[in-house]
């Protein structure tokens, strides 16, 4: 009958519209997860212009340290052979200065 053929078919149109309507919610959690993926790669590419600009910066400051330290290492290079000279020379002043006294009748 009529009225049985509408029935059904106002099932399977209520039934599309169900799906439909899932359809739909499922289509707007993907677009979410899409959108949070974005801002997660946005935000892992800033992260990741930050930690390089950073590298940077501690591989200056890592070269600026070298620089320091062999400057430091030169500096103490040239203070011991000052000092082994200093002791040289009052080594020298010693033995003349004993030879002196000795020279003189002193012990």
């Amino acid at each position: 009958t009529l009225r049985a053929q509408l029935a059904e078919a106002h099932g399977r149109m209520k039934a599309m519209q169900t799906d439909l309507d899932r359809l739909g919610s499922q289509c707007r959690a993907a677009e979410l997860t899409a959108a949070d993926e974005v801002g997660r790669s946005q935000r892992m590419d800033e992260l990741t212009k930050s930690l390089s600009a950073e590298h940077v910066a501690l591989g200056h400051k890592f070269g600026q340290s070298q620089a320091r330290l062999i400057a430091a290492r030169a500096r103490a290079l040239r203070l011991c052979e000052e000092s082994s000279q200093v002791t040289a020379e009052i080594k020298a002043w010693r033995q003349e200065f004993d030879l002196m006294r000795y020279s003189a009748g002193g012990r």
